[in-house]
């Protein structure tokens, strides 16, 4: 199958906070089709507990968007899944069921977190690499996507190295393996599964991850990166090192039309940064190779 277009998104509240109709209208005017939409990062005065949503809400968020040409690709629901006060942690997973039970009524089938850490702000903690934070996450992801079973929808995990209890792709396939539903999948994030000690390596490191999961990842963040004084950095794409022809050589043939999900952009360069993806897809896809 050749790709005629690259089915291209981005995260929301990268081009500012708001309402729904004024985030939709600067996405839209950039040229994006879809969204990766944190609630609360993105709608000014709209808090990270639960209680708040509703059928209601979510459709006029749904309509509202739909207006512009936009859909809701992925909601993005970033808790602490293995959080050391147990109160909190359960207070972060009802937040997350309650994006399972209204995620269709968004007219999106996917949920979306990172596996944090036993530190309570999700920053390093030698404890998360320990045997008993892997189980205490493996409990928690099973209640979640005992919901999503229930609901329809999908439960998507995103491995981020060096941090997080999910911190390659090789414990990312374990907990596939030992919850083994079809309502479990992977938000691949290639910029997030390189370690920083061993950045000089990302090529092949995002290939072997990319290889171990690819038939459950449902969706891709793209950014890119830089190493200052062994530090790994963040950047708008095309502003570091990721090679994205080659990325995207490596994922389309695989997962044609996956929502890719364009982030850490200042909203000052959404428009070019959505330029710089188009034309990176564009010069590819006149290749010998199909997308």
């Amino acid at each position: 199958m050749r790709q005629e277009r690259l089915n291209l998104g981005i995260r929301l509240h990268d081009v500012g906070r708001g309402s729904p109709r004024e985030l939709a209208a600067r996405a839209s005017r950039a040229g994006y089709r879809s969204v990766h939409l944190a609630l609360h990062k993105a709608f000014e005065g709209f808090p990270p507990e639960p209680g708040l949503l509703s059928p209601g809400f979510a459709r006029f968020v749904r309509r509202t968007f739909e207006e512009y040409d936009l859909e809701i690709a992925v909601l993005g629901c970033y808790i602490n899944p293995i959080h050391p006060d147990p109160r909190v942690r359960e207070t972060h997973i009802q937040h997350f069921l309650e994006h399972i039970r209204y995620a269709r009524d968004f007219g999106c089938s996917i949920v979306a977190t990172e596996t944090g850490s036993r530190a309570a702000d999700c920053s390093f903690h030698p404890e998360t690499r320990r045997e008993e934070s892997f189980s205490l996450l493996l409990s928690t992801v099973g209640r979640l996507v005992e919901a999503a079973e229930r609901y329809g929808v999908l439960v998507a995990i995103e491995p981020v190295a060096d941090v997080h209890t999910i911190d390659t792709a090789e414990k990312m396939k374990r907990l596939l393996h030992m919850i083994s539903s079809d309502h479990l999948k992977v938000l691949f994030d290639p910029v997030n599964i390189v370690p920083a000690a061993d950045w000089e390596r990302h090529e092949a490191i995002v290939s072997s991850a990319f290889e171990l999961l690819k038939d459950d990842v449902v969706a891709v963040h793209v950014k890119d990166f830089v190493v200052e004084r062994g530090k790994k950095r963040a950047t708008p794409p095309g502003h570091g090192v990721m090679d994205f022809g080659r990325l995207f050589r490596m994922i389309l043939p695989q997962k044609p039309y996956i929502h890719i999900l364009a982030e850490n952009i200042p909203s000052d360069i959404i428009d070019l940064t959505y330029r710089f993806l188009t034309e990176t897809f564009e010069t590819i896809r006149t290749e010998d190779t199909p997308l």
